[in-house]
């Protein structure tokens, strides 16, 4: 009976003995592939400073990353840096030469998103494999010798800044933790297959933005549904995205906004609802009908607006045409008060009510 009882656990070992050993050895064939591919994995080149294997968890762990477009690894044109990576493998996917990453979680990453062109971005030369001919796919085949595949992305600790020198609109975000799972290539471009959850600070302590929704990262042009709310943020903080979009100047207040997005084959339909608190504004007349109707109403300011465009073409801004469309509704609000109106702005409405009357008093 005993033994039977070592031979069992005799094979046991064995068996995890082996398993490690592949473990190990398809891992390290794994770094090997990384550094022989690095200078160009899906569009992107990446610095790594150490690397480790923990052949228990079948994982890998990068230090010290900075990631470049491909051919172009130089400090001017850094993405994003992070202090560790952490990749979770399928080992038996290694033995035939498949890199894939079960989990990919960036620890403390610094990512730049810059808007250099109408729909150009620094990070265009990301590849996310969209669908090729037979002919360059074959190609790829025989260029590449490893395939990589990977299922689901964390951020942690994330901080990233967008700027955008077309319209000159910046925003920080920053405590970013970021989920993308089941990245999928199955089903046809109406499928949204991957799920997308995002918490962030706004600058520190400029609010909070979450978003929640799902996504096609592989189907013809941009496809997703989301939804978004930013916490109850300084107003003035998004100056930048609604200067000279909204009709008069606004020196004070907070916002917060939820939005229900939908994008098919890039084509967006975004619908916005803000609430406006405290709202100041400036800028003469306009301003100061603004004001006494902020006073009268003693409660916050309600706005709906629904925003339409190509993603693609970038021919529109969001931020300043969901200001538009709020600033038009408010200033429209006030001026249903005729109490608010100042002398010259009421003999101006009394004489439109008039022309109005007399126009159609001659349609009869």
């Amino acid at each position: 009976m005993k033994k039977r009882a070592y031979t069992w656990i005799f094979i046991a070992i064995a068996v995890l003995a082996l398993l490690a050993g592949v473990i190990s050895f398809a891992a390290r064939g794994a770094l090997n592939a990384i550094e022989r591919q690095r200078h160009d994995i899906l569009g992107l080149a990446i610095e790594i400073q150490d690397y480790g294997i923990n052949v228990a968890a079948a994982s890998l762990a990068l230090k010290g990353i900075k990631i470049y477009p491909a051919g172009k690894e130089d400090e001017a044109s850094l993405l994003a840096s992070a202090e560790r990576l952490n990749v979770s493998l399928a080992p038996w996917d290694l033995l035939r030469k498949a890199i894939h990453a079960r989990k990919i979680v960036l620890v403390n990453p610094s990512i730049k998103v810059v808007r250099s062109s109408a729909a150009g971005y620094n990070w265009d030369a990301l590849d996310l494999g969209e669908e090729d001919s037979k002919a360059e796919a074959e190609d790829k085949d025989k260029e590449s010798e490893w395939e990589v595949r990977v299922d689901s992305v964390k951020v942690r600790g994330g901080d990233v800044s967008y700027v955008d020198k077309v319209d000159g609109h910046r925003l920080r975000l920053s405590s970013l933790d970021m989920t993308i799972s089941n990245i999928s290539k199955q089903g046809d471009d109406d499928d949204l297959p991957t799920q997308l959850a995002i918490n962030a600070k706004i600058d520190e302590n400029k609010g909070s933005l979450n978003v929640k929704g799902r996504l096609n990262l592989f189907g013809e042009g941009v496809n997703f549904k989301l939804r978004s709310i930013i916490g109850n943020s300084p107003i003035t903080y998004y100056r930048s995205f609604y200067a000279g979009s909204a009709p008069f100047p606004i020196v004070g207040g907070s916002i917060s906004i939820t939005s229900q997005a939908t994008s098919k084959k890039s084509e967006l339909v975004a619908n916005n609802h803000a609430t406006i608190y405290n709202l100041k504004a400036g800028g003469g007349v306009k301003g100061d009908l603004i004001n006494a109707f902020v006073l009268k109403r003693r409660a916050p300011i309600e706005a709906d607006v629904t925003v339409r465009g190509n993603i693609e073409e970038g021919s529109f801004s969001v931020g300043s045409r969901i200001s538009a469309g709020i600033g038009e509704g408010i200033l429209a609000q006030a001026r249903s008060i005729p109490d608010l109106l100042s002398p010259a702005e009421k003999i101006k409405s009394r004489t439109k009510a008039i022309g109005d009357g007399m126009k159609g008093l001659f349609r009869r």
